[in-house]
């Protein structure tokens, strides 16, 4: 064991972690010469005792750079002094055309109106670094399908078809 209380293995399975976060356990257990149950566990350990924070990936350049029409971040925060410095941070940007408060499960819903997805990538480092965040999920808009801005008569396409 090291001084940190991990084995060898423990390192391993966060150096296997660290080169790719979706990794499933059972690709993982066979990568550190263990049986699934033992590396789950192995994971949760580790998850508990905050050698892992989060699991999450870096955004790259990719299929998206010539087909996002613009990206959705939601962004959960741990209170609002945080929300009003993550504003502060965003309004930096000038492709950040949008800030929204919200309620659920994130705080604030921020639209980024940007057809360079490497510029959208400096916004999603900039407020990981920021450490005010706990949680996010972006959306990329590829196409709007509909929008009443688009139609002369408001009315909406026919497999349009609102709930109960």
């Amino acid at each position: 064991m090291t001084r940190e209380g991990l084995d060898r293995r423990d390192l391993r399975i966060l150096a296997e972690l660290r080169a790719n976060s979706r990794i499933t356990i059972l690709e993982l257990a066979k990568r550190v010469n263990l049986a699934p149950t033992p590396c789950r566990i192995r994971v949760n350990r580790l998850i508990r005792d905050k050698y892992i924070e989060r699991f999450t990936i870096e955004i790259g350049r990719g299929r998206h750079e010539r087909r996002t029409k613009y990206t959705l971040i939601d962004i959960a925060v741990p209170g609002p002094e945080a929300s009003s410095k993550i504003g502060t941070l965003l309004k930096t940007h000038p492709s950040v055309t949008a800030i929204y408060m919200i309620e659920g499960k994130y705080d604030l819903l921020v639209r980024i109106d940007e057809v360079d997805f490497d510029k959208t990538v400096d916004i999603i480092n900039d407020l990981q670094q920021s450490r005010l965040v706990k949680d996010t999920f972006t959306v990329s808009v590829l196409a709007s399908l509909y929008t009443i801005e688009d139609s002369d008569n408001l009315q909406p396409p026919e497999w349009w078809s609102p709930g109960p």
